[in-house]
C-alpha cells in the first residue's frame, strides 16, 4: 500500500491533463500546434506549452509529523509569433485562475491516486523573457497550487 499525503505524479503532468480538459492546449505530439509537453521543451512544434514541476512552497502548517507543502509549476509558453504567444498566456493564466476543486484520477500498474486541487494561486503572472536564441517568444507563469485530498 502507498505511503498517504504523497502524490505519486508529476504535477506538471497532472495540470497539463487540467489544461487539456479547458481546451488551452493538446496532448503532446510533434506535430500539433500548441501541444503541452512536460519537465523539457522539445524542438517541435514550434508554438508549445511546457510545463514544468518546481521546488514545493512550504506552507507552514503540520500534517502528520510534517510540514505541508504546496507543489508549484512552471508554465512556459513558447511561440513564434509575440501576440499569439501573450495570447496563448493570457488564455492559460485565465484558466489557471479558475482552477477551483478539480479533480484528477491518475492510475499506473503500481499506483491508483485521485487527487483534488483545491486552488491554483498566482505565484507569478505572465512574464515575458523575450526571444530565445531561434528568435521564437518566450513567456511563463508559476502557480502554486493548494492540495485538498489525495485519494488511494
Amino acid at each position: 500500500m502507498a505511503t498517504p499525503n504523497i502524490i505519486w505524479y508529476p504535477m506538471a503532468d497532472i495540470i497539463k491533463a487540467y489544461l487539456i480538459e479547458q481546451g488551452v492546449g493538446f496532448d503532446y505530439n510533434t506535430a500539433t500546434e500548441w501541444a503541452i509537453a512536460t519537465q523539457a521543451a522539445p524542438l517541435k512544434p514550434l508554438n508549445v506549452i511546457v510545463i514544468s514541476d518546481e521546488a514545493a512552497e512550504k506552507q507552514y502548517r503540520s500534517i502528520g509529523n510534517g510540514i505541508q507543502e504546496a507543489p508549484v509549476v512552471l508554465i512556459t509558453i513558447r511561440s513564434t509569433k509575440q501576440y499569439e504567444g501573450d495570447y496563448k498566456a493570457k488564455e492559460i493564466q485565465e484558466a489557471m485562475d479558475a482552477l477551483h476543486r478539480w479533480t484528477w484520477t491518475g492510475d499506473t500498474s503500481e499506483y491508483n491516486q485521485t487527487v483534488m486541487i483545491a486552488t491554483a494561486n498566482r505565484a507569478r503572472g505572465i512574464f515575458p523573457l523575450g526571444q530565445d536564441a531561434n528568435k521564437r517568444w518566450v513567456f511563463n507563469l508559476e502557480y502554486s497550487l493548494t492540495i485538498q485530498s489525495i485519494i488511494e
